[in-house]
């Protein structure tokens, strides 16, 4: 982070969040938070169950993070619905390593 930190910097808080994916390649000035359901089978019963997802996504515009959702999601092999695409407070996203 120091390459991005030029002045005094403090972390207040950190915050853990269940997203299932990041989709931080290409072009983007914000981040899109988007909610994906499918159906998926249970382990133990092998009954179908509804499963929503939590995706982070770069981008310029609402209609840019969906088209590349679908662009990310497209080898998944499953049928899958945008339940919705909302604009994320998140300023920046560093993976701990």
């Amino acid at each position: 982070m120091q390459a991005v930190i030029r002045d005094n910097f403090k972390v207040v808080a950190i915050k853990r969040v269940n997203y299932t994916d990041i989709f931080k390649d290409g072009t983007g000035d914000r981040f899109y938070k988007a909610r994906v359901s499918f159906m998926a089978l249970e382990e133990g019963t092998g009954r179908e169950m509804k499963v929503v997802n939590n995706m982070l996504i770069l981008a310029e515009s609402v209609e840019d993070a969906n088209v590349k959702l679908a662009l990310g999601l497209k080898d998944l092999g499953i049928n899958y619905e945008v339940v919705g695409i909302t604009e994320s407070s998140i300023v920046d996203v560093y993976v701990y390593e």
